[in-house]
């Protein structure tokens, strides 16, 4: 009991800190807001600053206040698991907003039992998914983009890249994966990762190995500089902000990078250039416009509450960045079979496997075709 009060009493003093700094305006002032401002908290279960799905979507926030004078304030549980639930308690109880926004499948117990207790709060969590079935949650949307398509993608690029005559590209059939853990989530963007591979050529073997988590940079740089050493001239990192350990082995043994959720080569071309140069693209689920498309669907009151919604490669919920890397390296040739293949994804005509739903059996048949096979 004196432990929960302790957390609690944490939590009430961070928020108030949170609405000082949030009430002031960029001048010192004390900004003054109308009756009728959207007022947004958003619980961040990480770290502001982790290159991550979690910065995109306060990106997200950011710009949408600008747009429309909503205040939207900040909770950072900083990857504390017994913060989640009495945190979400505690910023639903106090009523004073009219969205609460939050993200992962870490995310999911908390944002129940708010709900449940809550049920005038309106929430939508990110990047994971409710059971609505028997009518539960009608105050949650919970919303996802595809990983395994953007996955998909990348295994594409990564298979054309190591075929073509691209100036990195070594003569071995060999593409690399490294994964942060073995979720279903990460394992999702393997399975795409593996199928984009066999969709160009069932022939080239593909490498995986996992992090164990999403920070470990010199242990992601270790799986990296293995896979290079095995004949991988191509490597996608699939583990946070760890995946820049993967780039820095990239630029040890002159190959390539492909990473994830942020575009990786734009956040450090300034403070390492010559890392941003092997890194080719980023796999990117596209939550900055999946979350201002929500954000927007609240405002003017046409978001289905009690609903998971799920945004495919056709409706933007993902894409490779193309920026001044890609077009350096990219080949002609390469960058038109890529962008037909892109045109089919969208268009349908191509069904991605997948971890979600799936068996561990399932899921093991999809890894054992990370070897050659004949189709």
């Amino acid at each position: 009991m004196k432990g929960k009060m302790k957390k609690s009493v944490l939590f009430m003093l961070v928020l108030v800190m949170v609405l000082i700094i949030t009430a002031c305006s960029k001048d010192g002032g004390t900004a003054t807001k109308d009756d009728d401002t959207i007022k947004i908290m958003y619980v961040n279960s990480g770290t502001l600053g982790e290159m991550g799905i979690g910065d995109i979507i306060m990106e997200a926030l950011n710009d949408f206040a600008k747009e429309t004078g909503a205040q939207v304030n900040v909770f950072e549980c900083h990857a504390d698991a017994s913060l989640f639930a009495p945190t979400m308690r505690d910023v639903s109880s106090t009523g004073e907003y009219d969205l609460i926004v939050t993200a992962f499948y870490n995310m999911r117990e908390a944002v129940m039992e708010a709900a449940e207790r809550y049920p005038n709060q309106k929430i939508i969590l990110f990047d994971s998914e409710i059971d609505f079935s028997g009518g539960k949650y009608p105050n949650v949307r919970s919303v996802m983009a595809k990983q395994n398509e953007p996955g998909f993608l990348a295994g594409v690029l990564a298979a054309l890249l190591t075929e073509s005559d691209a100036e990195l590209a070594n003569e071995e059939k060999v593409v690399g994966f490294v994964g942060a853990a073995e979720n279903t989530a990460i394992q999702d963007f393997l399975i795409g990762y593996i199928d984009g591979v066999n969709y160009v050529n069932s022939e080239i073997n593909v490498l995986y190995s996992f992090v164990g988590n999403w920070t470990d940079t010199a242990r992601a740089k270790e799986l990296g500089l293995t896979q290079f050493r095995q004949g991988a001239d191509v490597v996608f990192a699939v583990c946070g902000s760890a995946g820049l350990g993967v780039a820095e082995a990239a630029r040890e043994t002159n190959n390539y990078n492909i990473g994830v959720d942020y575009d990786f080569a734009l956040a450090i071309k300034d403070t390492n250039p010559r890392t941003a140069e092997h890194i080719v693209t980023s796999a990117v689920k596209d939550f900055y416009n999946i979350t201002m498309n929500e954000l927007e669907s609240f405002a003017d009151g046409s978001i289905e509450w009690g609903a998971h919604t799920i945004y495919d490669y056709a409706r933007g919920g993902s894409t490779l960045v193309r920026n001044e890397y890609f077009d350096k390296i990219v080949p002609e040739d390469v960058l038109k079979r890529y962008e037909e293949i892109t045109e089919e994804l969208a268009a349908g005509k191509i069904e991605v496997g997948t971890a979600i739903g799936a068996t561990q059996e399932e899921i093991e048949q999809f890894k054992a075709e990370a070897r050659p096979f004949s189709r």
